[in-house]
């Protein structure tokens, strides 16, 4: 997909994982990627260790989400996001983390899809 994009040049992509705004770069320094969505395994491996050297390591499932930082978006300010479309992302995540939003485990597809 970002390949894509920075052939076409004027179409977004969304990176996903880490952060790959410089995967996205072309020519005059800019990139293609307007965001990436990040999954935090510094986190989740910080926290399987902490664990471990505590004793409190239970094994089993453990979910990494907005609430306990395992997973988040690239925001720094300069990029391709404008400073007031970062307010307004980081707006939501505190209404995600504070309950106030929920958002479903299992998305609802709308006119009657199937999640399968």
């Amino acid at each position: 997909v970002i390949k894509e994009a920075k052939e076409r040049g004027d179409v977004w992509a969304i990176g996903v994982d880490k952060d790959q705004y410089n995967d996205g770069t072309i020519d005059g320094g800019k990139s293609v990627i307007l965001t990436s969505m990040i999954k935090r395994v510094d986190i989740s491996t910080y926290t399987a260790a902490k664990a471990i050297l505590d004793g409190s390591f239970a094994g089993g499932t453990v979910v990494f989400n907005l609430e306990n930082d395992g997973v988040g978006a690239e925001l720094s300010s300069g990029r391709n996001l404008s400073d007031e479309t970062i307010t307004v992302i980081n707006d939501y995540a505190t209404k995600i983390k504070s309950g106030e939003i929920v958002v479903d485990a299992v998305p609802t597809i709308p006119n009657g899809g199937t999640n399968k």
